[in-house]
């Protein structure tokens, strides 16, 4: 079996494998990175070479040993998982609490004890204190796995508290081939709409999102729906979902949009018409909340500032 779960993590998962034979290891790491770039993946291929009966100087897993078919299954006692509540969309503290109990006990298996936390930013005040107690005074043998899209999101005790494992999207000369050994028909465009994340490059809702993303565009910018409106529809994909395909789109109007106009060279977009300067102006905007976006603090406003700088506006104050 392979090592990583993917190829473009083999930097990462050769983090690991030092740290493992140099014996600094730690007691827990947090992997952070983009939506769909498979960081839960790693950590679950993470796992199951912890566990993994047979010896492996490169630490990958067989595959096949007990311990490597209870991990896939879902059921070795050493592996302990904490999920958001799916009616909430957080993390409470009964579930870690619960979680850091079992961390506690005795191995079963006599190796390690393995905490995965994956979408920790959901944590709750309460829960992420909890979780601080068992950070600082980690038992012997417990390796535990924070997994993050948005790092910014959690508390400086946790994060300092930890080992940090950055999974960056691929260079599209991996990614490119991998999708396209996945079926993917056309996967340049399928990456590019996916902001350079593979796993949701696959998903069948990218194209989806598009087809809402260009419509409501149209609708704010010929001024049928408000910036607030067409924010609040949008927001349920999540900005990092929304953002990569509005900057393809803002790229496709450079790219093919180009019209001769009474003051000189415009670009069609949206229904409506934008000068060079202004289209460009909109694109470094996008760019810069991209950016400002890992942190996750307030996806809606991320969205209205985008889309307001697309009908040259200033958002309204959202709280």
């Amino acid at each position: 079996m392979s090592a990583p779960a993917y190829p473009w993590l083999d930097t990462v998962w050769e983090q690991f494998r030092v740290s493992k034979q140099q014996g600094r290891l730690g007691h827990a790491v947090l992997i952070v990175g983009p939506e769909g770039v498979g960081k839960r993946a790693l950590a679950e291929s993470v796992t199951r070479a912890l566990l993994c009966r047979h010896d492996d100087q490169q630490q990958r897993p067989c595959g096949q040993c007990p311990a490597c078919v209870q991990v896939e299954q879902g059921s070795h006692p050493d592996v302990h998982r904490v999920e958001a509540d799916e009616k909430t969309g957080s993390i409470g503290i009964a579930s870690v609490r619960d979680t850091c109990a079992q961390l506690l006990m005795t191995s079963q298996m006599a190796g390690y004890r393995i905490g995965l936390f994956p979408d920790i930013e959901r944590c709750s005040v309460s829960a992420a204190n909890s979780l601080l107690k068992t950070l600082e005074e980690p038992p012997p043998g417990v390796f535990m796995m924070l997994i993050s899209s948005r790092p910014g999101r959690l508390p400086a005790t946790i994060r300092s508290r930890c080992q940090l494992w950055r999974c960056a999207s691929p260079h599209p000369t991996q990614a490119v081939p991998w999708l396209a050994s996945q079926g993917v028909a056309d996967p340049e465009s399928a990456l590019a709409l996916a902001g350079g994340a593979p796993l949701r490059a696959l998903k069948a809702d990218v194209g989806e999102v598009l087809s809402e993303l260009d419509a409501t565009l149209q609708a704010v910018m010929t001024g049928q729906q408000s910036i607030a409106r067409a924010a609040r529809l949008l927001e349920p994909h999540g900005s990092e979902a929304v953002l990569a395909p509005l900057l393809g789109l803002i790229d496709r109007a450079i790219t093919t949009g180009m019209t001769a106009g009474p003051s000189g060279l415009q670009f069609a977009c949206f229904g409506v018409t934008r000068t060079a300067r202004q289209l460009y102006a909109w694109r470094d905007t996008v760019l810069r909340e991209i950016v400002r976006d890992s942190t996750g603090l307030n996806e809606l406003a991320t969205l209205e500032r985008a889309l307001a700088a697309g009908r040259q506006e200033a958002p309204a104050a959202v709280i």
